[in-house]
């Protein structure tokens, strides 16, 4: 089964930016791999990002610390905006 979990940011607080961690296991998977992702959208939900692992398991403070540092890095918080149009249908329910 997939999972959604929020993320707090190590560190930092922010009204303005909310992150979520999706991951998948390899028998939800047709590739049999893991699968995961840390989501990040501003509080207004016109800006999405998104950084992709593809077979690779992170852990959760490895997830807090990246969360921080797309907060406080406006060009490394850039690099991983995205204009998938199914971002904000991802975070629907979030």
């Amino acid at each position: 089964m997939s999972h959604w979990v929020d993320i707090k940011p190590k560190g930092h607080e922010s009204k303005e930016w909310i992150f979520g961690y999706f991951r998948e296991t390899p028998s939800e998977r047709g590739d049999e791999h893991y699968y995961s992702e840390l989501l990040f959208r501003n509080s207004e939900r016109t800006i999405f990002g998104i950084k992709k692992y593809e077979n690779d398991l992170v852990h959760w403070s490895k997830i807090r610390v990246l969360a921080a540092k797309i907060i406080a890095d406006h060009d490394f918080r850039k690099s991983l905006v995205s204009n998938d149009p199914e971002l904000p249908k991802r975070w629907k329910k979030h």
